[in-house]
């Protein structure tokens, strides 16, 4: 992790790291422009970073996220990266670890006297992004097809992601923007 850092510090002129958080393959870096104006018209406060293993029921960080959180003037904000369980089939195992990353990440901050506690919901604006690890519920000679005919419609129709969406709460509360590209993974 801090060779990744040392590697975009070397290159990514005018910003500074604030924050890094790291579960076993998993990195999260945040990055601010270093210039005065930006800190001082974007104050960051209540900084926070936690880690949610997910693998082998939560004793293993090979899957799961990290966060981090902030108050960037008066907005709440959530970056939640993940990885989350692999397979085909495995669309209900990755709905669990989702809900167990949202019920699980905390961050504790202090006000005034007492220790607080926020978690994802707590947030104005959550991202969360990564490995998702959704698959097209289509056998991989139509998704094949279907791509050499730029058929991008019939395959998000079978988006186990979009599917997904009413079986578990945290994606409901998300929103996507829309896709425009061909799937990524093995095609």
């Amino acid at each position: 992790a801090v060779d990744w850092e040392r590697a975009i510090a070397g290159r990514l002129v005018g910003y500074r790291l604030i924050e890094s958080v790291s579960l076993v393959g998993l990195h999260l870096m945040i990055w601010m422009r270093r210039d005065t104006e930006t800190l001082k018209r974007w104050p960051l406060r209540h900084l926070g970073r936690t880690a949610v293993k997910t693998g082998l029921r939560g004793r293993h960080g090979n899957k799961g996220a990290v966060a981090w959180r902030c108050l960037l003037g008066n907005t709440a904000m959530c970056i939640v990266n993940c990885h989350l369980a692999a397979g085909q089939e495995n669309w209900a195992a990755r709905n669990s670890d989702l809900a167990t990353i949202s019920r699980s990440i905390s961050f504790p901050w202090i006000a005034g006297r007492e220790t607080c506690y926020r978690s994802m919901d707590d947030h104005d604006l959550v991202i969360l992004f990564g490995d998702l690890n959704y698959r097209i519920e289509l056998p991989r000679d139509r998704i094949v097809s279907h791509l050499r005919e730029n058929d991008l419609e019939t395959l998000l129709e079978r988006d186990q992601l979009a599917m997904n969406i009413t079986r578990c709460p945290l994606l409901a509360s998300l929103k996507e923007s829309p896709i425009t590209f061909n799937p990524t993974y093995k095609y």
